[in-house]
Formats: structure tokens, sequence, C-alpha cells
């Protein structure tokens, strides 16, 4: 006949289990742990950084392309139109001079791609003075106005990511020659 060996105390199953991980930190290297642990945490997004700050390419300007038939336009100026690619997004934008006040633009633009939930700003060069940033609508549109004329760059940041545009001229269109 056998016996049955007796179960451990608490104690004594305390002491085992303390032992085992005793063994077990021991014998996991490092780099292994490490590797685990990361695999089941949550990817955190990138902060805003050199690497995350893209510049845009232009694409099309309608002022260095021509303006289309006179019987293809709406009543009064067209509007100027810049298209800018950068990344997988493309930047259309309209700049217009504002019908109310004299010196005064209207820049209305959309970002297109995977990514359009974020801000657009109008940053000025000289004293002519930014336009606060606004928040991009469900279509990744955007309006800033009223904006006063002369040089400046718009700013938009999408998903940690700043996108800068070069600089834009609010102002007169350039003479034909």
């Amino acid at each position: 006949m056998t016996t049955a060996s007796p179960e451990p105390t608490d104690d004594e199953l305390g002491a085992l289990i303390g032992r085992s991980l005793r063994l077990l930190d021991a014998a996991v290297p490092a780099w292994a742990t490490q590797r685990a642990l990361d695999a089941w945490r949550a990817p955190q997004p990138a902060a805003p950084g050199v690497l995350a700050r893209l510049a845009a390419e232009l694409r099309y300007d309608s002022w260095l392309h021509g303006t289309p038939a006179a019987a293809l336009r709406a009543g009064g100026a067209a509007p100027r139109q810049l298209l800018f690619a950068v990344g997988a997004h493309d930047v259309d934008l309209r700049v217009q001079a504002d019908p109310g006040a004299d010196d005064r633009f209207e820049i209305t633009g959309q970002v297109l791609g995977p990514a359009t939930q974020g801000t657009a700003a109008w940053l000025a060069d000289a004293e002519s003075g930014s336009a606060a940033p606004v928040a991009l609508d469900d279509l990744g549109e955007f309006v800033l106005a009223p904006l006063a004329a002369g040089r400046g760059n718009l700013r938009l940041v999408l998903d940690g990511q700043t996108i800068e545009l070069p600089s834009i001229d609010l102002g007169s269109a350039p003479a034909s020659g």
C-alpha cells in the first residue's frame, strides 16, 4: 500500500514559488524580458520633432501657369490656386481677395490623404499678423480669413506631423512678361 505525500503548507508553497521566481529571473536575458514587455505595450505616437517636420513641394501655381480663358471664369477675379504634395498628402489652396476689405485676403484649403484631422495656421513673415490655428473639418477643409497682404507660411499639424508649406505671397499677381 502506498501513502500519499502530504500537501505542502502555505509557507512551504510560498518558499517554493519564491525560489522558482529567483531562478527564472536569473535564467532569462534582459533583452528577452524587454522584448516580451514591449510586445504587450500599446505603441505611443511620436512627439513632433525634427523627423516629424515635413516640407511640402509646390506642384502647381496658377500665377505661374496662367489663368483659364475669360469664358471659363466666374464674375470677378479668379482665385489663385496652389497645389502642394507632401508624403501621402496633397494640399489644395485657393487664395483670393476678401471682397469686403481692401488689402485683405482669404485662404481656403483642403488636405487630401490618409490623415485629415488637425489644424491649419497662417504665419506671417512681417508684422502684418498671423492667424490663430483653425481646425480642419471632417473633409479636411479649412478657411483662414481675413489675412493682411504680405508673405507668410501655412503650417498644418496632422497626427503628430508638422507640415510647412513654402512661403506664399498674399497680394497682387506678378507682372507678366
